[in-house]
């Protein structure tokens, strides 16, 4: 392929008699997936891959392990459904609006990461058609932690979402997010959902990212932070839950309990709800209140109370 014939301007007829002449034969091998069962592997051309990315270009032409011919090359970040949307982009240029949102989403990773600015657009205005489309809580955690949708708030506000019981509890990936990721997705994802919820799910956020070990230390609630900042930022995902509005029971059975509160701000919230209580106690109004019956006087203490002197004669 000359330097004047880039691949990328070859015409769907010229890529077709590339890929059939026999003299080019694939040069490297891309093994994508994690687990054993879903594993494949992709024979590939380094000079097409290298027209179409700088960054595979460098890989293979700079002199690193993967200059050698029949080079493997290991992406276990990625999903092989999605690898294969990529492939068929770079060497045919081609990406149906059928693809799932989920699978654009990865397809924005690889297309970000080895920098292929043209699928990136066209990633663009796919993933503002499908606004009708659902993710869970582990799906959306990737997408808001993935450059390039750093500065698409648009396309994110539009994204709905599908729950999965205790995914928020069970899923590790979702606490190893940034702080200002997960208040994202807390905001977005538990618009909807209980207070409970969303302050366990903010506890276990807490304890895995800004926590060193646990005291007993009633200033910090039994706990302490790894350092000032780790401090600061609990208070500003705690200040996501309104502890206040939670009923006596939530309050006690969850964060009473917990260790991320300190011991004044728990007294002081539970104070706070058994006023509320008792407020609401005092406006509760009887619409039909009972008769009260009052017994008439027998005429008898009437005449024994009389007193003659007022009497008339």
């Amino acid at each position: 392929m000359s330097s004047s014939n880039k691949w990328n301007n070859l015409s769907s007829s010229q890529r077709l008699e590339f890929l059939v002449n026999p003299a080019n034969v694939t040069d490297c091998i891309f093994i994508v997936g994690k687990h054993p069962d879903e594993i494949r592997h992709f024979q590939l051309h380094k000079k097409v891959l290298s027209e179409c990315s700088e960054v595979f270009s460098s890989m293979f032409f700079g002199g690193s392990l993967e200059s050698k011919d029949n080079c493997e090359v290991f992406l276990d970040d990625a999903k092989p459904t999605a690898f294969q949307y990529f492939i068929n982009y770079i060497y045919f240029q081609i990406l149906y609006d059928t693809i799932s949102l989920s699978d654009l989403f990865h397809l924005a990773s690889l297309s970000n990461k080895y920098m292929v600015l043209p699928l990136c657009e066209h990633i663009k205005k796919l993933v503002e058609k499908k606004h009708g489309t659902f993710l869970t809580a582990l799906e959306f955690s990737k997408v808001i932690e993935n450059p390039f949708f750093e500065n698409q708030k648009a396309i994110i506000e539009h994204i709905q979402f599908k729950w999965e019981r205790n995914e928020y509890l069970q899923s590790c990936t979702i606490f190893d997010i940034s702080a200002a990721s997960f208040v994202l997705l807390v905001e977005k994802f538990f618009e909807t959902r209980s207070i409970e919820n969303k302050f366990a799910m903010i506890e276990n956020y807490i304890e895995k990212n800004c926590i060193s070990e646990k005291t007993c230390d009633d200033q910090t609630g039994g706990t302490k932070f790894l350092n000032g900042t780790d401090k600061i930022i609990a208070d500003r995902l705690l200040l996501l839950v309104d502890l206040e509005k939670m009923t006596a029971q939530q309050f006690c059975s969850g964060p009473l309990k917990s260790s991320v509160i300190n011991v004044h701000k728990k007294l002081d919230v539970l104070a706070k709800i058994g006023r509320r209580v008792i407020e609401e106690a005092s406006k509760i109004k009887i619409e039909n209140p009972p008769e009260v019956y009052v017994a008439p006087i027998p005429k008898r203490i009437h005449t024994i109370f009389r007193d003659p002197k007022y009497e008339r004669n």
